[in-house]
């Protein structure tokens, strides 16, 4: 059989073709958008308000799911760790015979709590039967709340973090204010079978601790014994009065405390209105708030210390607001000078002005010679500002304008404050149940 002549060549192109290898294609690679639509979609980066895990690395192209499933495993090990020290600090209490064993159970359940947002169930040491403890139980979950919705919408700043802490026991002789002559009348509700006992709490310098610790203050707890072990009825710091001392504390929906949280982090007043004098000495918060970390914790003995039955905050934030006047030096004892009538500090004690929250506030607000910026809000505080608090829980005989308490901004990026009675740090986070105003100093004429 013949072949036509045209088929030869044509079987022989084919088999050139074959076994020839193939040319990469000439030209730039396509673009993104140039590629097949079959491939998944690149995955839109992660909100400001959703932390990466601490060992995130980048997932290859092609792989979102990774990332997805890696961030799971984080947040149920964080939930588990939780639960496991949660049981382990439980367990330990059925084993704690002595007073001293429970008080320490007491704190650290409070800090497990407080830096896991967790709200944690405070009956195995509380004797929840008496008033005083149903509201401390119920201030600290107040607490707990506030801090989960400001950490979870990233308003401000809130602590995860836990640092170690001491618990030192101290005899009744070494109580340095008239507690116990106060309550000599006092109906702790134990009906005789309480025992006190004293003691301070404190941890590392410059780090700020849940509030109910109240670092560096005198505890006074009392507990009676129930079955084999024992339950505290009574606990009384500096400053427990204004938390926890309430007929009015109540639960509160998250709804309605978002909504007061936006109100106190939304609102400022970022630039001062006033212009100085020639002769005017401006504020320098910078100062204020180096002076204030100086001694928040430990005083300053060239001040008078009014104690802390009767509260010794404003006349440390007086200390404060007056070395921002100064030329930095901490602490600067030519400053006197700067004293007004209204406003002054000896050796014997101060003025209402000087060490009365309310006072000072009118002599601030008043005009010259001390002028001062009210604030809005929050937002846009700066170191050396001032913010007053009250209960939002008023007693019967409280008003509305009965503020009792006085805290100095030393870390505007945290809102770390500074304050006395109890001599410490705290965050504003950690500011719950409370009606805020806010301050700023800005020149002495």
């Amino acid at each position: 059989m013949k072949i036509p002549s045209l088929i030869v060549p044509l079987l022989i192109c084919l088999l050139v073709a074959c076994c020839t290898p193939q040319a990469q294609p000439v030209g730039p690679a396509p673009w993104p958008e140039e590629l097949p639509a079959s491939l998944p979609p690149e995955q839109p980066p992660q909100s400001q308000g959703e932390p990466l895990p601490p060992t995130h690395q980048p997932q290859p192209e092609g792989e979102p799911a990774l990332e997805e499933d890696a961030a799971e495993p984080e947040s149920l090990e964080e939930e588990d760790i939780f639960w496991e020290e949660l049981e382990a600090l439980t367990l330990s209490l059925e084993d704690a015979s002595e007073p001293e064993e429970v008080i320490r159970a007491y704190l650290e359940l409070q800090y497990l709590g407080y830096s896991y947002l967790e709200p944690v169930d405070l009956s195995p040491v509380l004797d929840l039967n008496q008033e005083l403890i149903c509201n401390l139980q119920l201030w600290q979950d107040l607490l707990i709340q506030r801090r989960r919705l400001l950490y979870d919408s990233d308003l401000c700043y809130v602590e995860r973090e836990r640092f170690d802490f001491d618990l030192t026991f101290i005899t009744p002789e070494e109580l340095t204010d008239g507690r116990l002559e106060q309550w000599i009348s006092y109906d702790f509700g134990d009906e005789g079978e309480g025992v006190e006992y004293h003691f301070v709490v404190t941890g590392q310098p410059g780090k700020a601790y849940p509030p109910l610790l109240a670092l560096n203050a005198q505890h006074t707890v009392r507990l009676r014994p129930q079955g084999e072990g024992w339950k505290i009825t009574f606990h009384y710091f500096p400053g427990a009065r204004r938390k926890f001392y309430s007929h009015f504390l109540h639960e509160r929906g998250d709804d309605e405390v978002m909504e007061e949280l936006l109100q106190e982090l939304e609102q400022g007043d970022r630039y001062t209105t006033q212009g100085p004098k020639d002769t005017s000495t401006p504020y320098r918060g910078i100062f204020a708030a180096r002076y204030a970390l100086t001694f928040a914790e430990t005083p300053n003995p060239d001040f008078y210390q009014v104690g802390d039955w009767n509260g010794n905050c404003m006349n440390f934030i007086s200390q404060c607001v007056l070395h921002g006047f100064g030329e930095g030096g901490v602490p600067d004892s030519t400053l006197s000078r700067l004293m007004t009538r209204e406003w002054f500090s000896g050796g014997g004690g101060g003025t209402l002005a000087w060490e009365n929250v309310d006072y000072f506030w009118d002599y601030a607000t008043g005009g010259e010679p001390l002028r001062c910026q009210v604030l809005g809000g929050a937002e846009g505080l700066r170191a050396g500002d001032v913010i007053q608090t009250r209960s939002d829980y008023l007693r019967e005989d409280e008003g509305p304008q009965d503020f009792s308490h006085s805290l100095m901004v030393v870390e505007p990026h945290t809102l770390t404050l500074a304050q006395n009675s109890p001599a410490n740090l705290i965050y504003f986070s950690d500011l719950v149940g409370t009606h805020k105003r806010y301050l700023r100093p800005l020149y002495m004429d």
